[in-house]
């Protein structure tokens, strides 16, 4: 019965998933344990990861010992080094999305944003809360920015509402682009 075919369908795919058939990323039966060793940032992609963080950290040096980095399909995480052991467990994330390499440039992601306490930050972007720009930079809107509000005159910043951090922006000529994911603007 339908049961069965079903029940027998599950099975296939869970032996050929077992084979080795492709999956999304075009690995061939791998999974994140299996590739960890092979996803070390090659030269292009540390120089985009120092760049960036030489640039937005006030101490860049001072996160380096206290966790590894892993790339997979230009997806940037950081992953703790006492982590504990996840062998035969499958995952989504194991770490931090830190960003994306993209054509030899860091882009910096939400969860960053969020992990990233401010004071450890050299490029910030400080609004009051009480500010409109705030609701439309929330909005996905680009706004003007005094070069009293900003630690750095282009390239990014992290954009805060007084000490809280809202996410990523890219500073060009005086206007903050935001970078800000489409789902999560306000309306």
């Amino acid at each position: 019965g339908l049961g069965r075919n079903r029940k027998e369908g599950l099975e296939e795919g869970w032996q050929k998933s077992r084979r080795g058939t492709p999956d999304r990323k075009g690995r061939k039966g791998k999974n994140w344990n299996q590739i960890a060793g092979e996803n070390r940032p090659g030269k292009e992609e540390t120089a985009a990861l120092e760049e960036f963080f030489g640039a937005v950290l006030k101490n860049p040096r001072e996160h380096q010992p206290c966790g590894k980095l892993e790339i997979h399909g230009g997806q940037v995480y950081w992953e703790p080094i006492d982590l504990p052991s996840a062998e035969g467990i499958p995952f989504l994330r194991r770490g931090l999305y830190l960003g994306e390499v993209k054509k030899g440039r860091f882009e910096p992601s939400q969860s960053l944003a969020m992990a990233l306490p401010p004071g450890e930050c050299a490029a910030l972007c400080r609004l009051s809360p009480e500010d409109e720009r705030v609701i439309r930079y929330l909005r996905g809107e680009t706004v003007e920015i005094g070069k009293e509000e900003s630690t750095r005159e282009t390239g990014w910043v992290l954009v805060c509402a007084g000490d809280c951090a809202l996410g990523w922006g890219k500073l060009v000529k005086g206007l903050l682009k935001h970078k800000y994911h489409a789902g999560w603007r306000m309306k």
